[in-house]
Order: C-alpha cells, then structure tokens, then sequence
C-alpha cells in the first residue's frame, strides 16, 4: 500500500520504484530492494511542465524517461547514474504547443510515445543529450487535446508495436 505522495503511475526495475508523482510535479526514486511495503527514497527531480504522468528507465538503470501529460509537455530524460541525485538531461517535444504527451516507453534506447493528436512518435535517446525523432505514425486527424494516441507496447521480438487510438481502436504498426 502507498500513502504520499500520489504515484500517479510507475515503473520498477531491479530493485529501484520510478514514481511519476504527478501533483508534486516530480520524478522520484525509491529503493525498494530490501522491501516493497517499506520504500527507502533516495532523491527526486522537478519534471518541466511539473505533472509527472509516466516514468520508464532504460534496460540498464542509466537514464530514465517521465512524460508531463499538459499542453506542450515533453518527454523528459534524466540521468540516473547517482541515484540519490537524478539529473535533468533533455527534452523532446513534438508537434503544436497544445499537443498532449501521454506515456513513453524505452525499448533499446528508442523511447515510443503515445502523443495523443501527434500519434506515435520514436526517439532515439543514445545520446541523451540529443534526442532524435526516427519514426512516427500520426493515427489521428485531431491537432490537439485527448484525441488519438493513448498507448503503445513496443516490447515485441518482432519489433511491431502496438497502438491504442481512442477513435480508431487498436492498429499495429512496424517502425
């Protein structure tokens, strides 16, 4: 059971809780190792637009994605490497400023976001420092608000992802 602050949502990987702290407007880390009724916070960051939605690490705990689910909210990439000290890197952000950001998932260093009214977008986070859009898929005519992309799972061998489109149901897409 979690009491404060709200995890909005999370994310877990060899021992460490990545908590989307939505209305703080933070990304938090816990370990949680030795107990999961028992979290031990280690340190936290501000998100940009201060509405953590999503976290996800990359497979090997350097870097960590958050997703602020506003008008104009990035996906913010931060690095974890000193775990009480998670540092800010980058940003990536797509489309008008009033498009809306939902979750983000990093496969291999290709983070996939589930945009909204900008569908689908892939970004390549090799280097943190410089995120780099390598493929997308808009499955919605809409150009702003809650209207068109609301998930992907992108952990498929094949690589196909899956996209869930709140008008148009589920496609299936191969970057």
């Amino acid at each position: 059971s979690w009491r404060s602050p709200y995890q909005h949502d999370l994310s877990m990987q060899n021992g460490l809780l990545h908590g989307a702290e939505i209305y703080a407007g933070r990304y938090a880390l816990y370990d949680v190792s030795s107990s999961l009724s028992n979290p031990r916070f280690l340190g936290s960051v501000r998100t940009p637009r201060t509405f953590t939605h999503n976290t996800w690490p990359t497979y090997d705990d350097k870097y960590c994605v958050t997703t602020d689910e506003r008008s104009s909210g990035p996906m913010g990439i931060y690095d974890i490497s000193a775990r009480g000290n998670p540092r800010f890197v980058a940003q990536y952000r797509t489309g008008s400023s009033r498009a809306v950001i939902h979750n983000a998932y990093v496969n291999d260093y290709i983070a996939h976001m589930a945009y909204y009214s900008e569908g689908h977008r892939c970004v390549d986070i090799s280097n943190p420092r410089q995120p780099r859009e390598v493929g997308d898929y808009d499955s919605s005519s809409a150009t702003s608000g809650f209207s068109g992309a609301w998930g992907c799972h992108c952990f498929q061998p094949s690589g196909i992802v899956y996209l869930s489109d709140i008008s148009r149901g589920l496609l299936v897409l191969k970057p």
